[in-house]
């Protein structure tokens, strides 16, 4: 009988003749409900019994690993302590030999290396079996009941949850990373048919990424890492070796260059292990100071005076990092980038003209409105828990067009001709870093 509706068949007998009369009769309103009511009543029990026993089996396994995961601390701790004791031993045999005492000490810990042995492989059996029964598990509140647990895991070894933002098998994405580094480059500058400089830079560099968790304001589909970067070079005895008809043959071997490069950076970062994916834009200022420890060089009979620059470039830069995770803890990983020039100045100090001719000389601004910039590495990284240390080959190269021409004060004469020509940067480094 349905439980919609049932029928009630109604025989009426009459004198005439026989005759059925069918007749369809719903089921009262309250009945209907109570009805419907008591199917998903039993539809919700048997879902919530299901569901509280699959939490049952999960709190139970991992009850039995706790419990194992406490004996092998004990174990660890044993084990520390009993190296601790050979490490006496061999110190005290030094002191006052006992061939035959120290012989059978040897035997004793051997047999208790052979125990630890044992304790260890059956660890390793426990933490096995703990891996695979959840990774067994398909429904999601199972799946997060499994995160919770590696979170818990994880802060027991000093990676709190605010510390941390996505758990992908053993890597960790940190949601806040500092990054430290200490960097070494083969650097050139040329302005071709007029001048070339080249020597050895130095300097540190540093980072801070923040990635705010879901729900955060600064986390969107589109947007959800941040980061900072500052970076210092510098080169004390860098090779300089004019071009020009009428100066060929003159060399500074005492050019100092220093420069300051900031950024910051927005966009999105793809995390599915074993790979890693950040997509970024951002803003760059460029700073560079080029002087001279000699405050003139003699070609012939001809002295060249010395005088200061000035390079600020303003840009956009725009690049993709990428990485893989590798067996035994190590990553590698590669960035491409390419600076979208915005704008520049080139300011050059005429006026340090002025300490052999007073106020005959003012310095030249120009102004630089086209070129860009290119960078890559390859990453190889590296990790140890709470610190990763990497080792980073890289390129970086700018390309200037011609600037403005502007006019300036030169020993009392004003020109109008000057202009900062063409120039090309390049640099071949090496970068090792240390992130947490």
């Amino acid at each position: 009988m349905s439980r919609r509706t049932k029928q009630k068949f109604v025989i009426l007998i009459s004198l005439s003749g026989l005759f059925f009369i069918c007749v369809p009769a719903a089921m009262p309103a309250d009945d209907y409900q109570t009805a419907v009511n008591a199917l998903h009543s039993s539809e919700d029990a048997a879902r919530d019994k299901q569901l509280e026993e699959s939490i049952n089996a999960l709190d139970s396994a991992q009850k039995e690993y706790d419990a194992y995961k406490q004996n092998w601390d004990v174990v660890e701790k044993r084990h520390f302590n009993m190296l601790k004791q050979q490490v006496r031993k061999e110190e005290k045999f030094l002191r006052e030999p006992d061939f035959n005492k120290f012989a059978k000490d040897v035997k004793k810990d051997k047999i208790k290396v052979n125990k630890l042995n044992a304790e260890s492989q059956a660890w390793d059996l426990v933490e096995q079996k703990h891996d695979g029964y959840f990774g067994e598990r398909t429904s999601e509140a199972l799946k997060k009941e499994h995160q919770d647990v590696e979170e818990e895991d994880l802060a027991k070894v000093g990676l709190e949850d605010e510390d941390a933002r996505e758990f992908q098998g053993d890597r960790i994405a940190r949601k806040h990373q500092w990054d430290l580094g200490w960097e070494t480059s083969l650097y050139k500058y040329e302005e071709p048919g007029v001048m070339k400089q080249k020597g050895v830079m130095k300097g540190i560099s540093t980072a801070y990424t923040y990635r705010p968790n879901q729900g955060n304001f600064l986390y969107n589909s589109e947007i959800n890492t941040y980061r900072l970067e500052a970076e210092y070079m510098g080169g004390k005895k860098l090779h300089y070796e004019a071009e020009t008809d009428d100066s060929v043959g003159l060399i500074d071997k005492g050019k100092r260059d220093r420069i300051w490069d900031l950024r910051g950076l927005i966009g999105r970062e793809f995390v599915s292990d074993p790979n890693q994916v950040f997509l970024y834009g951002g803003f760059g200022y460029r700073y560079l100071n080029d002087s001279s420890r000699n405050p003139y060089t003699i070609l012939g009979n001809v002295a060249y005076l010395s005088y200061e620059r000035q390079s600020r470039y303003y840009y956009v830069p725009l690049g993709v990092e990428a990485s893989r995770k590798l067996a035994n803890k190590w990553t590698i990983g590669c960035r491409g980038e390419y600076d979208w020039f915005i704008a520049g100045k080139q300011i050059s100090r005429f006026s340090d003209f002025n300490t052999y001719v007073a106020d005959a000389s003012s310095d030249l601004n120009n102004r630089q409105r086209h070129g860009f910039g290119l960078r890559g590495s390859l990453k190889f990284m590296r990790s140890f828990g709470f610190m990763d240390l990497n080792l980073e080959p890289y390129f970086r190269y700018w390309h200037m067009e011609d600037s403005d021409v502007e006019e300036a004060l030169e020993f009392g004469e004003v020109s109008d001709g000057w202009v900062e020509p063409e120039n090309k940067t390049t640099e071949y480094g090496l970068k090792i870093g240390a992130s947490f």
